[in-house]
């Protein structure tokens, strides 16, 4: 059943309720492009034996409800572009659906410009392998719960939040990121995320963060102790902050392979180097003497402070001392515009 309806743009209602399905084992682009479709009814459409709905809903931009609650989808190994580009999709159930099988979700739900909500609560991910802009450009959601993913076989998170610009927080503290290769602008566009915790990440095996934070202009908390910059490229993947404009907090207490990643990694051109703020370095880095030196460090807009280590110097207005990454310190102590000091 595979193409079956694809390109129908000129459809509007259907019906395929009673369809004998039971035996069929390809639903991929199923309804591709059909542009004005606003009903479709699947309600006892059977897909037990359904190993493929890539792209099966993929830009019906007219459709505004889809109830899958009935579908069986324990056979299913690739779920990629499956909701994609259905813009105008308001209200989405697949509570039920079995994603034990699947392989890859690559864009499921990119696009669903106007989906408010969506229940992942039982989606079980174990054997996904690519997460590439997932809930890219989901511009209406503002939570995502997500603590059930296992991503221990995701080789590829790019996009994954991109331009989700309404997600007001997000916990990705259960995430495996072992094996994960690239993150670019994974978080990128997120305009309203105040908090990111990635203090659990493993990074050591990827090669490319370009973006990852572009865009992330409420961004005030940033946690990517525990980072390792080992695989990547030195000379094309510096991060940019330049965007990070409300940041107050960062931690790359234990960064590893960092050399040259935050060096130049605010663009002088763009006058924030100028501003009033705090000097960013971290171990191992050259002392700072010279309040306008870049070094292996970046100048952020607001009163920036980075966790470093025991050993590094302190200056008039930053210290570096392991006793402000507890969280004794985050509730108790932290403040911005003063020089912090530790007991």
């Amino acid at each position: 059943m595979s193409y079956m309806f694809k390109g129908c743009s000129s459809l509007e209602t259907l019906n395929i309720s009673n369809l004998v399905t039971s035996s069929v084992t390809n639903m991929g682009y199923m309804f591709d492009s059909c542009g004005k479709l606003e009903n479709l009814y699947l309600l006892n459409l059977d897909t037990s034996s359904v190993k493929d709905m890539s792209y099966m809903f993929y830009s019906c931009s007219k459709l505004q409800s889809l109830d899958l609650s009935s579908f069986k989808t324990s056979s299913v190994n690739n779920m990629d572009y499956m909701f994609a580009s259905c813009t105008e999709l308001q209200s989405l159930n697949i509570l039920n659906f079995d994603t034990s099988s699947v392989r890859s979700m690559n864009s499921m739900f990119s696009v669903c410009k106007v989906l408010q909500s969506l229940d992942l609560s039982n989606f079980y991910t174990s054997l996904v392998t690519n997460m590439n802009y997932m809930f890219n450009a989901c511009k209406a959601l503002q939570s995502l719960d997500l603590s059930n993913f296992d991503t221990s076989l995701v080789a590829s998170m790019n996009y994954m939040f991109s331009g989700c610009s309404l997600l007001q927080s997000l916990d990705v503290s259960n995430f495996d990121t072992s094996l994960v290769k690239s993150m670019n602008s994974m978080f990128s566009k997120c305009s309203v995320l105040q908090s990111l915790d990635l203090s659990s990440f493993n990074t050591s095996l990827v090669s490319s963060f370009s973006n990852i934070f572009k865009g992330c202009s409420s961004l005030k908390y940033l946690d990517i102790s525990n980072f390792d910059f080992g695989m990547g490229n030195m000379n094309s993947q510096k991060f940019d902050f330049s965007s990070l404009v409300n940041l107050e907090y960062i931690n790359i207490y234990n960064i590893k392979n960092y050399n040259g990643f935050f060096m130049n990694a605010i663009n002088a051109s763009s006058g924030v180097n100028n501003r009033s703020g705090l000097i960013v370095c971290q171990s191992n880095d050259s002392i700072i003497t010279n309040p306008n030196a870049t070094y292996e460090c970046c100048r952020f807009p607001n009163n920036i402070l980075i966790c470093g280590d025991d050993n590094i110097m302190t200056t008039s207005n930053i210290l570096f001392s392991s006793e402000i990454y507890s969280s004794s310190f985050l509730e108790n102590k932290y403040t911005t515009n003063k020089i912090i000091e530790t007991t």
